[in-house]
């Protein structure tokens, strides 16, 4: 919802809001206003950037897929919110149907970044704090699973 939001009011000229419950989708709408509407996945080829925000990809669902991958191409800016794994089986589809990607680790990175400075009154550094957060990823990545 805070993503069709922001989209909203930097500007997009129409925000398209698909998810699996269509009353889902209506709140988020009904939340961002203006330029946002309802939408259904066959819609997807015709936008510029597509923005997954479900847990789909992550956890227990990794490696799923929350939409066809026929539906990307090369036209599209693919950003996914996940950030665990940071190279989803989205953002490997999108880069295999010739779409630009980004993964969700900047998102999460920019919102600490800003809850520092409310918490502190200090900027924390994204590129530093982006690093450590890489760092931490790459050792559980790589501890062993019980």
């Amino acid at each position: 919802r805070a993503i069709s939001q922001a989209l909203v009011e930097a500007g997009a000229a129409q925000v398209l809001v698909v998810a699996r419950r269509v009353e889902q989708a209506e709140q988020a709408v009904a939340i961002a206003g203006r330029a946002a509407v309802v939408g259904r996945l066959q819609d997807l080829r015709a936008v510029d950037v597509i923005v997954h925000a479900t847990p789909v990809g992550m956890g227990e669902r990794q490696g799923e897929l929350p939409l066809d991958p026929e539906l990307l191409h090369a036209g599209h800016l693919v950003v996914d919110a996940v950030y665990h794994p940071l190279d989803t089986a989205l953002l490997q589809a999108a880069r295999s149907a010739g779409a630009a990607t980004l993964d969700g680790l900047g998102m999460l990175v920019h919102q600490a970044a800003l809850q520092q400075r409310w918490w502190t009154g200090r900027a924390g550094d994204p590129a530093v704090m982006r690093a450590a957060a890489e760092a931490e990823l790459t050792r559980r990545s790589a501890a062993p699973r019980h």
